[in-house]
């Protein structure tokens, strides 16, 4: 059967694509896992055999491809984007090593001290006045400002806030934390690093060791009495002295 001609190359590449994608859709689970196992290899294959020349050509392609992609894209398309660009940077630094924290610290600081060293005398005001912006927008209230607020709170208005009780327990290291305060894996990283940490047990000095243990009447100022206006903190370091 002689091949089928094609008015322009376009077409060719558009039936050789549906081709394909007719071809994927009928193919198993084993098919697609061989066929994405030889797709890795080639790719590496050929990644390995570049020359300097060709490596930049291909990531000057990427960067374009990448670039058009995002220009073109949709509000809802660079949101959805951005959130699995999140999650993917969470999900990585949540599972590294302490060797590849420290790398990725390092290789962070190296890239922003080399683009500091190498911007324009333009690049440099407007990264200076892009960092002042952020700290006049972030700073807090001088003490001035909350002197003044302070003076005009009418206590009776204040709403308590209450976090809840502390027990919620971490499982590597026991560490006892609020609810608010669990991530949806329920692995807490505020302590041990999700159980990266493990600090060897140590000796306490003995004054420190008798306030823990609640041997020392001290301890009594850390009380806090529930069933009474006389068990609070204030009244219980008083009684203690």
């Amino acid at each position: 059967m002689p091949p089928k001609k094609y008015n322009s190359e376009e077409e060719r590449k558009a039936a050789a694509a549906a081709k394909r994608q007719n071809v994927r859709q009928q193919e198993t689970a084993d098919q697609r896992a061989e066929r994405l196992q030889r797709d890795s290899e080639a790719k590496r294959l050929k990644l390995d055999n570049e020359t300097a020349e060709q490596r930049a050509a291909r990531l000057l392609r990427k960067a374009e491809t990448s670039r058009s992609r995002i220009d073109n894209e949709t509000a809802e398309q660079r949101a959805a984007r951005l959130l699995r660009k999140a999650e993917t940077s969470r999900s990585r630094i949540d599972n590294e090593t302490a060797e590849q924290r420290a790398a990725r610290l390092l290789c962070k600081a190296e890239t922003y001290r080399s683009r500091i060293d190498n911007e324009t005398a333009e690049q440099h005001a407007a990264r200076l006045q892009h960092d002042a912006e952020a700290h006049r927008r972030y700073r807090r209230p001088t003490i001035r400002t909350n002197a003044i607020d302070l003076a005009n709170i009418d206590e009776k208005e204040i709403i308590e806030f209450y976090c809840g009780q502390m027990n919620e327990s971490c499982e590597f290291c026991n560490s006892l934390n609020f609810m608010g305060e669990r991530p949806p894996d329920r692995k807490f990283s505020a302590c041990c690093h999700k159980g990266k940490i493990d600090l060897p047990e140590q000796d306490y000095p003995e004054y420190l060791e008798t306030l823990m243990n609640g041997v020392d009447h001290n301890i009594n100022i850390y009380s806090h009495d529930r069933h009474g206006p006389a068990g609070s903190v204030t009244d219980a370091r008083a009684s203690s002295l």
